[in-house]
């Protein structure tokens, strides 16, 4: 008697969530509404902006938008724009997060060098030959910090980290922002320019 007031109540339950899903499916709440990149020609030259307060030039014509990508990294809490290329990938994120001391901005620019070193690793495993390399397949997925400099004054923080292993390199620019923390991920060849482009708006 109690198992089968059960098994209806677990339908019930099963059958109101479905319901509830698809009416805000409907009313498109599933989508994501946050603000994204867009592109912009100023002055003849073409930038990524972004309404939360700051932009970067474009990359060349290599680098194509990756939405599916970006995906797999974003959160409730963090929207993403991923530009993928035959020897480089540039990723854009904004932190929906009030970013109000240096404390504060070191702790996320320590998370996103853990996520990198973890990159690092699975990039190792995937190369051929790691399983019978020893230390020195350990030593591919190690990523070592070439600079890290974090700055902060007058409420506002800015930072620079370069990491590397012996098949990854990766730079990032980060900067706070009304109410959160821009962070630009670049990896690769030929995008320098587009990150000392990287600037409040």
């Amino acid at each position: 008697m109690y198992l089968k007031r059960f098994a209806i109540a677990v339908v019930c339950f099963i059958a109101l969530g479905w319901g509830v899903f698809q009416i805000g499916h409907l009313a498109g709440c599933d989508t994501d509404q946050r603000p994204h990149l867009r592109a912009e020609t100023i002055d003849g030259t073409r930038w990524l902006t972004h309404e939360r307060g700051f932009r970067l030039r474009a990359p060349g014509p290599e680098l194509v938008a990756d939405r599916a990508s970006a995906e797999r990294i974003e959160s409730l809490a963090m929207s993403c724009d991923t530009f993928v290329g035959p020897r480089a990938v540039l990723t854009v994120c904004v932190l929906d997060e009030p970013i109000t001391s240096r404390d504060a901005l070191v702790a996320q620019l320590d998370s996103a060098r853990r996520g990198a070193a973890e990159a690092a690793e699975r990039v190792a495993r995937q190369s051929p030959g790691y399983l019978t390399s020893g230390l020195e397949g350990l030593a591919a997925g190690t990523l070592t910090t070439v600079a890290n400099d974090v700055r902060w004054a007058d409420g506002k923080g800015e930072a620079y980290v370069h990491l590397r292993s012996r098949d990854l390199d990766v730079e990032l620019k980060a900067m706070t922002i009304d109410g959160g923390l821009a962070i630009v991920f670049a990896g690769g060849a030929g995008l320098d320019g587009v990150l000392a482009s990287f600037t409040r708006s």
